[in-house]
């Protein structure tokens, strides 16, 4: 604060708002809501020069310049005007900024009246103001108790949350892994509908079989679409009716292969893991 300009006996809203530890800007904004308010409530009964002639006995319109030079809005705020604002705060936190203008008060007093000596709280005050900041810590540290708790109460909800879709998913896994190799043409049809149905309908059988078929190509190096043709071929050429071919896939070409069968049977359970399907 530079330059400000002092009138007798008041204290600036700059230290009034470092005393009760809010921004400047926020008090400047109560202080103009309540000279509103007071207006307000005096423009019945008196008229508009005695109401600011009264306003004044509280809160002084006044400039101070700041660190870059520029002329900022503040307000001189007499005893009268501290009072009032200690009266809107909380039980412990008004009392705490009583005691502080008080002093202020005090001391302006006192170099007023050319004494050098610092003003000092008598035993009874001095007591009542170690009791308030005692106070003010232990609220402060309630409060931040209390808030901890809060923070400790959602993670741990989120943590359970986390936990119970953890064991869902792994109950899943379990059932998929259950998955029986001598079953394993119905359970990977049962899986491959679950799947279907998981992205919208059946008309995903078809490509979720053609998904299956090209990763056992892949990791065996084999040509399905090859093999069910020879294997009709022969079908063909053993004298089988062409209904009966006609019917044969690439599931039979894969059942003649016991690796293969192996091998769907650990694409299609990654696959279930992958659409999150269990198996019941």
């Amino acid at each position: 604060m530079n330059n400000l300009a002092v009138i007798e006996k008041t204290l600036t809203s700059l230290e009034v708002a470092e005393m009760i530890e809010i921004t400047h800007a926020n008090l400047l904004k109560d202080i103009r809501k309540h000279l509103d308010y007071m207006a307000k409530a005096l423009e019945s009964s008196r008229n508009s020069n005695e109401v600011k002639s009264y306003l004044v006995e509280f809160f002084q319109e006044s400039f101070y310049t700041d660190a870059k030079g520029e002329s900022r809005p503040c307000y001189l705020i007499t005893r009268n005007g501290c009072e009032y604002i200690a009266s809107k705060l909380s039980s412990v936190k008004g009392a705490a900024f009583s005691m502080a203008y008080i002093e202020k008060f005090h001391e302006m007093e006192d170099e007023i009246q050319g004494n050098s000596i610092s003003y000092e709280l008598s035993p009874g005050l001095q007591f009542m103001q170690t009791q308030l900041q005692m106070m003010i810590k232990m609220e402060t540290q309630q409060k931040e108790i209390i808030e901890s708790q809060k923070f400790l109460e959602s993670k741990q909800s989120i943590i359970e949350s986390k936990v119970y879709d953890t064991d869902n998913k792994l109950d899943n896994i379990c059932e998929i892994v259950a998955l029986r190799p001598d079953e394993w043409r119905k359970d990977s049809k049962a899986l491959i509908n679950k799947m279907a149905l998981k992205l919208g309908g059946f008309e995903f059988i078809k490509p979720l079989w053609e998904e299956a078929h090209i990763l056992l190509e892949e990791r065996f190096g084999v040509n399905l679409s090859v093999r069910l043709t020879n294997k009709k071929k022969l079908l063909k050429q053993s004298g089988c009716c062409k209904s009966k071919i006609d019917k044969v896939n690439k599931l039979d070409v894969i059942a003649e292969d016991k690796k293969l069968i192996e091998g769907l049977i650990v694409i299609i359970k990654e696959m279930a893991i992958k659409y999150n399907i269990s198996r019941d």
